[in-house]
């Protein structure tokens, strides 16, 4: 993998678009794969957090108080 330190961002966006492009389907599998990967672990981790979310109570759903013992 080659550096770029004195080119802009959209050089480097360029190159990497380009080389990207011109790769073969078998070079490009790995990369591919890798990102299959890292993609389910984010879903898992998301559906995950989800089932920790404390959900916020409805207006019907609070607890009013009885006051009718009191009279």
């Amino acid at each position: 993998m080659e550096t770029n330190k004195k080119g802009n961002l959209i050089d480097i966006d360029l190159k990497g678009f380009w080389t990207w492009r011109n790769m073969y389907e078998e070079e490009r599998e790995p990369y591919v794969s890798q990102a299959g990967n890292m993609n389910s672990a984010y879903i898992k981790g998301v559906i995950e957090e989800e089932k920790n979310i404390i959900k916020p109570m409805k207006k019907r759903d609070v607890l009013r108080p009885d006051y009718s013992e009191d009279t």
